[in-house]
């Protein structure tokens, strides 16, 4: 996984995968860019939540010379 503020990130990667301590609940989430920086996709992705409800991957496609970053939060925050 790359740092935060990693400059060599390997372009090869195609998933962000993400794991929580808590379930979240399906269909209950917003992910959106950060100020600054492009999201990693185009559109909206399709979302795979695990069966335990705690980790979820979104393909992604990274360019070279970007600032990618994801906000994660309630849908309305």
């Amino acid at each position: 996984m790359p740092a935060n503020g990693e400059k060599a990130a390997d372009p090869g990667i195609t998933t962000l995968e993400i794991t929580f301590s808590e379930p979240m609940q399906a269909n209950k989430y917003y992910l959106g860019p950060i100020t600054g920086r492009e999201l990693p996709w185009e559109g909206m992705p399709p979302v795979v939540l695990s069966p335990d409800g705690r980790t979820f991957s979104v393909p992604i496609s990274l360019k070279p010379n970007r600032k990618y970053g994801v906000a994660i939060n309630a849908p309305g925050h």
